[in-house]
Parts: structure tokens; C-alpha cells; sequence
């Protein structure tokens, strides 16, 4: 290497693989000119062979598993490992199984006040409901948030709320409470009812929710957490829809 001037690739390959394992790693701007000077021929300056370089530094550079750029307010440059596609999958497969689990520690983390206004924003954010708002404390009736269930062929219609953040179930006499709070309000006319307990619900309020007069849903915990997933309330998509090499592909026609 020593007969000729080295490239940018041959130089922070050299870097990369005096870094070990440990990632990320910043070298510095002399450090690495002082590399860069130990592979160039006599009378070439490695000040100047680096300054070329910057620009096209500035972005990423794949080199294997190792990226690498060139960090303007470090004055270094940025060596950082990356994983393989294998790596990635299993990543993501591993952090996907525990979202559900994640987000139920979430949800059970809330105040009794936070919990109300979650499933306000929540059931505003799917898609059958819309203009859902906590209803003041002192003047409920029973009725902890309301809006409107939205029928696409038939317009909408109110949407009374009851929010219990408890680790017990919710039974049959609170149920009733409820679902008689619910004909009040309604004055007779077509409504729909939700009730999110995070403990469940025992097999006796079960039954008085099949006997609702009204369409009544039920939300424990664990359905509060797939719904979430199912409308991204609380929850970010990832950007990994990414394209790989397929060696399948490529063994076939070698």
C-alpha cells in the first residue's frame, strides 16, 4: 500500500477493525489523519487526501457490518455497528412479542384520572368513534366519557363510557349501575355503551351485559392493548420495510 495512495474505503476499513467490537466509537479528525499518513506513500499529505474525502464522508458508508461517517460538530469520524438483516429480524421479532406486554405495564402504570383520559383519546382515534371526551367528575351520573358511535351506512350515535382502572373484576351490580345510567341519558333513543374494566369482568356481569338494552361493549386490559396496536394509538410503526439480498434467489442461477 505503501507504492500508492490509499482510498477512503481501504482507510476506514483499517479504522473499523482497530475498533474491536465496541460501537458506536468517534475518532478523531488528527487520529484519523495520522492513520491515513501511516498508509500513504512518501510526499503525499494526509491533511489534504482527508479534506477530499469530507464531503463524500457525510453521508453513511456500508463498510460489512461497520457504518461510518464523517460527524461535523465531533470533528470525528463516527464508526457504528451494524447488524446483519438475520440480526434484525430476530430483533424485531423478539421486541414485537413483548409490544403487548409493554403496553399492558403501560396502561396499569396510569392514574385513575390518566386512565380516563387514555381511553378518551383511545376510542376518539379508532375508527367507529369519534368526538369522545371525559365528562365532568362531579356531574357523571355514572357516565365517566362520552361522544358518538359512527355508523358508516347510517350516520352516528351517542357513545356513553365507564372507565374502571382496577385489578379487580367489575361485576354484575356495577354493570346494572351502569347500563341504567346509559337509558337515562339516552332518553330511549339508540345509543352504545363501553366499558373498560382492566381487571375483566365476572361471569354474573357477563350476563347483565347480554341483557343490555343497548349495544354494550367490553374492554379488559388485554383488549384495551390490541386495540391500540390494531388503530397505532400509543404505538409508532417502524420504518423496516427495507429490501434485502435474497441468496435463495441467487444460489438457483449460479
Amino acid at each position: 500500500m505503501k507504492g500508492r495512495e490509499p482510498d477512503l474505503v481501504e482507510l476506514l476499513t483499517k479504522l473499523a477493525k482497530e475498533m474491536g467490537n465496541v460501537s458506536p466509537v468517534r475518532i478523531p479528525r488528527k487520529q484519523a489523519i495520522s492513520t491515513l499518513k501511516e498508509m500513504c506513500p512518501p510526499g503525499k499529505d494526509a491533511r489534504l487526501i482527508f479534506e477530499s474525502w469530507e464531503k463524500d464522508l457525510r453521508k453513511p458508508i456500508l463498510l460489512g457490518n461497520w457504518s461510518a461517517y464523517y460527524s461535523v460538530y465531533a470533528d470525528a469520524i463516527v464508526l457504528e455497528y451494524v447488524p446483519d438483516w438475520g440480526q434484525i429480524e430476530r430483533a424485531v421479532d423478539i421486541r414485537q412479542s413483548n409490544l403487548e406486554k409493554d403496553l399492558a405495564t403501560q396502561v396499569s402504570s396510569l392514574s385513575d384520572q390518566a386512565f380516563a383520559r387514555f381511553l378518551a383519546n383511545l376510542f376518539s382515534r379508532v375508527g367507529w368513534a369519534s368526538d369522545v371526551r371525559i365528562t365532568k367528575q362531579s356531574h357523571d351520573g355514572g357516565i365517566d366519557f362520552q361522544g358518538y358511535y359512527v355508523y358508516h351506512d347510517r350516520g352516528r350515535v351517542p357513545l356513553f363510557g365507564q372507565a374502571k382502572h382496577w385489578t379487580a373484576k367489575a361485576g354484575s351490580e356495577l354493570m346494572r349501575t351502569f347500563i341504567g345510567s346509559v337509558v337515562t341519558r339516552s332518553k330511549g333513543r339508540p345509543c352504545v355503551g363501553v366499558y373498560a374494566c382492566t381487571g375483566g369482568f365476572t361471569s354474573e356481569a357477563e350476563t347483565a351485559i347480554d341483557d343490555s338494552p343497548f349495544k354494550l361493549w367490553t374492554y379488559d386490559l388485554v383488549s384495551l392493548v390490541k386495540l391500540m396496536i390494531e388503530w397505532t394509538v400509543g404505538v409508532r410503526k417502524t420504518p423496516l420495510g427495507g429490501s434485502r439480498i435474497d441468496g435463495s434467489f441467487w444460489g438457483e442461477i449460479s
